[in-house]
C-alpha cells in the first residue's frame, strides 16, 4: 500500500473491481467516455479481469482515503509498449461529490512514483476527451504535454503525454 498525504493507493481485487460495476457505468463516469458505447456487463468485466488483469495486461490500484480508508476511486496503467518503458494510465474519481478534492492529483503522483521506480516506465499517456476541462488542468498540473488528438471509432480524444525526469 502506498502512502503519500490523504490518498492510499492499494492493489485492487478482482471482487473490488466487480464491486464497482454500477458505479463504472454512471453518468458522471461516462460522461466523457464513449457516448455510445454499450455498458459492460458484470459477466463481461469478469472475463475482462481474467483476460486482461490476470495477465498483467492491465494494472488496478483502489484510491482509498487515508483517514477513513474510503473507496473514491481508481486509478490503472495498461497498454505497454513492447519495451515496457511506455504505458497508457487512467483514472475514474467516484462519486460526484469527491471530485475537486485533490484525489486525482495525489492518486497521480504515487502512480508516477510506482510507474518509475517499480515498473522501469520512462513515459506515459492519457486519452480524454477534449470536453473534460478538469483532467486537463489535471494533467497540466501534473506536467504532461499535448500529444495532440486522435479519433477512435469516431470518438476525438486528447492525448497528454508525460516524460519522467530522465535524461
Amino acid at each position: 500500500m502506498k502512502n503519500l498525504g490523504e490518498i492510499v493507493l492499494r492493489k485492487l481485487s478482482k471482487e473490488e473491481y466487480l464491486s464497482l460495476h454500477e458505479l463504472r457505468n454512471s453518468e458522471p463516469y461516462l460522461k466523457y467516455d464513449h457516448p455510445e458505447r454499450p455498458l459492460a456487463s458484470k459477466a463481461e468485466e469478469e472475463t475482462f479481469w481474467e483476460k486482461y488483469v490476470i495477465s498483467g495486461a492491465y494494472l488496478f490500484w483502489g484510491i482509498y482515503t487515508a483517514k477513513d480508508i474510503e473507496l473514491v476511486g481508481v486509478i490503472n496503467a495498461f497498454s505497454f509498449s513492447k519495451d515496457a518503458q511506455t504505458c497508457e494510465t487512467g483514472i475514474n474519481i467516484f462519486p460526484p461529490q469527491n471530485f475537486g478534492k485533490g484525489h486525482g492529483l495525489q492518486a497521480y503522483l504515487q502512480l508516477h512514483e510506482i510507474l518509475l521506480k517499480e515498473l522501469g516506465i520512462k513515459y506515459t499517456y492519457i486519452m480524454t476527451s477534449p470536453e473534460n476541462k478538469p483532467a486537463l488542468k489535471l494533467y497540466g498540473k501534473l506536467g504532461y504535454f499535448d500529444g495532440g488528438q486522435v479519433d477512435d471509432e469516431g470518438f476525438t480524444w486528447q492525448v497528454m503525454k508525460y516524460k519522467f525526469g530522465l535524461d
